[in-house]
């Protein structure tokens, strides 16, 4: 395994050979995917846009065209996945699919495997997924899945300082709280932290962007409160965008060989990322 690179106090999980990509916003015929989320045909609009990813014609609400992507094969994970739909729109689309499973434990339990799998890290590592609409966490205690308590909405700048405070706090208390219920009896030998926004490593510690939860700045920051809530301050701890994480899991649990596999997290939006197979297969080995 690649040693995760150290920013301070937290880490940012290594994941060379799994791309992000922003797909959660791209337009279809003029609404992003987002915003048709909810609709009949949204898994019509996925597979369009899945399409126009590949094509290299695929546009984000904000005017930016993303780079043409590679993928042979699509997988889509998710506990929000509508497995007879996704499947309808995706064959319709002759789009070819891998995984299609609707296990909203699918990252978190995958990627602690994976991680046991490496033998650098003892059994009583805790991975956590940030989901969109709650938190599930895969530890010594099991699976635990806790319904978010806050609202669904994006910070704007017309909160003032002590409130966007307030929502972090109430934040991380709630993912110190499956922490804690993740790993019960000791304090975890590692936490690997799935966030569903942007995890930027940068010379003054690990940073986020924005989600529907209070994410955006100091992830450094966040997940010290993290640990401190849970008990377990002095644990080593690492962040990751949520669906680079169901990749990096997917690249070293599923059998599929296809040398680009494009895995989508279906949620509250939809998260993206690319694995190059060949990357990742060989840093995996040397590990």
């Amino acid at each position: 395994m690649v040693a995760p690179v150290s920013t301070a106090a937290v880490t940012s999980w290594p994941h060379e050979g799994i791309l992000p990509i922003e797909l959660w916003d791209v337009v279809v015929d003029g609404t992003t995917l987002f915003a048709r989320r909810d609709e009949p045909t949204f898994y019509a609009s996925l597979a369009t846009a899945v399409h126009a990813l590949h094509r290299g014609a695929a546009v984000r609400a904000s005017g930016v065209r993303l780079p043409a992507s590679p993928w042979m094969v699509v997988s889509m994970v998710g506990g929000a996945l509508d497995e007879a739909r996704a499947r309808d729109a995706f064959d319709a689309a002759r789009i070819p699919l891998d995984v299609v499973s609707d296990d909203p434990f699918f990252a978190a339990s995958h990627a602690l495997e994976a991680l046991g799998e490496d033998g650098s890290l003892r059994a009583d590592a805790v991975v956590i997924d940030v989901g969109q609409t709650a938190i599930k966490a895969s530890g010594p205690g099991g699976r635990i899945r806790r319904q978010r308590l806050v609202e669904s909405r994006f910070s704007t700048s017309r909160e003032t300082e002590s409130e966007q405070a307030r929502d972090r706090g109430v934040f991380a208390d709630e993912i110190a709280a499956v922490l804690a219920d993740a790993c019960p009896s000791l304090a975890p030998s590692f936490l690997l932290l799935g966030v569903p926004c942007e995890v930027e490593r940068r010379s003054s510690g690990v940073t986020l962007g924005p989600s529907t939860y209070p994410t955006a700045g100091s992830g450094t920051e966040l997940v010290d409160a993290v640990l401190r809530g849970a008990g377990c301050k002095a644990t080593p701890a690492a962040l990751v965008n949520d669906a680079v994480l169901a990749a990096w899991a997917m690249a070293r649990r599923s059998p599929c060989r296809a040398p680009f596999q494009l895995v989508l997290t279906l949620g509250l939006g939809v998260g993206a990322a690319l694995i190059d197979r060949d990357v990742a297969d060989r840093l995996s080995s040397s590990a």
